[in-house]
């Protein structure tokens, strides 16, 4: 049997074998990330929506839901996915950029693990990441996110955006961040004033909270009321203590008024040492107790006095 020969049987030999190995590397592979959510060339589109209150940047994903970058006033960035239904299983999953979708085969960077969770809100990311993939869709690259799924299946499953028709619609959403107000409404939605033993005037510190209160009050016309409440420790006479807290609630009050508020919303009451929030029985208890209260009430007037 001439060598030529048992070459070419080897080869018929092993040509069945390699066959079957190549079929299960692209199994494998093509297994990996068995399921992946993104919008076509004709699908992909970014949205922007606008306010002094907050700013969204969105691409909507075909059959999963959106990818959101959110600033909301007072607040930093983040980004996050908004599913229509639970698709991916709590852990850690990846974070990656590629290249742009027309050049498919580009380098892959690898931006770390990322916390999953099994919800409608799977992922949350913090300002440092958010800017970073912003950076990136502007130079016209692609996110994607992966993760297996909820169903417990070992194949992967990945959601990818790109930046297409991104670049008109983030210049829309820098410049709704850059005209934010500076506080949103649970951030001065109640203030509180403390005093010292029988001051009454109000410092430097407290003028600038009052100033936070006002900005927004001005901006928001759903707020209807200012309920402005005054309090005191127990030391003392009581009737005293009942006027100091009065005196404290109108400094607020006037403060409020000659920065522009409506006369007609502002709601003034003093309750001396009725109310205490902490022990009297201590220094801690008794500097915490005296204060002056400012909340913000949006809709129908509330008589209680839950601003206590």
């Amino acid at each position: 049997m001439s060598q030529s020969f048992k070459s070419n049987r080897r080869l018929d030999l092993l040509q069945p074998v390699l066959c079957l190995t190549l079929f299960l590397c692209f199994l494998l592979v093509s297994n990996a990330e068995a399921m992946r959510f993104e919008a076509g060339f004709d699908q992909s589109s970014w949205e922007s929506e606008s306010s002094i209150f907050e700013c969204r940047m969105s691409q909507m994903v075909p059959q999963y839901g959106q990818v959101v970058f959110y600033r909301r006033a007072g607040e930093r960035q983040q980004f996050f996915l908004d599913t229509k239904s639970v698709f991916f299983k709590r852990g850690r999953g990846s974070l990656q950029i590629t290249g742009p979708v027309w050049k498919p085969r580009s380098a892959v960077t690898n931006l770390g693990y990322i916390d999953v969770v099994e919800s409608k809100r799977p992922v949350t990311l913090g300002p440092k990441l958010a800017e970073r993939i912003m950076a990136e869709l502007g130079k016209g690259q692609q996110v994607v996110i992966t993760r297996k799924p909820w169903y417990g299946d070992s194949e992967s499953l990945s959601v990818a955006f790109n930046s297409l028709n991104y670049r008109p619609v983030y210049d829309d959403y820098i410049g709704c961040v850059s005209s934010l107000l500076p506080v949103n409404f649970d951030q001065v939605e109640r203030t509180t004033l403390f005093f010292g033993g029988s001051k009454e005037t109000l410092s430097k510190q407290q003028r600038a909270s009052l100033d936070k209160v006002v900005v927004y009050a001005k901006a928001d016309s759903e707020v209807t009321t200012y309920y402005i409440d005054g309090h005191t420790d127990s030391r003392g006479i009581m009737a005293e203590n009942l006027e100091l807290s009065k005196k404290r609630a109108e400094q607020v009050a006037e403060y409020l008024l000659r920065a522009g508020l409506d006369k007609n919303k502002i709601q003034i009451r003093w309750h001396g040492e009725r109310y205490p929030v902490a022990s009297n029985s201590t220094a801690k208890g008794r500097a915490v107790n005296r204060r002056v209260t400012v909340r913000l009430e949006k809709g129908e007037v509330s008589l209680d006095v839950a601003s206590r």
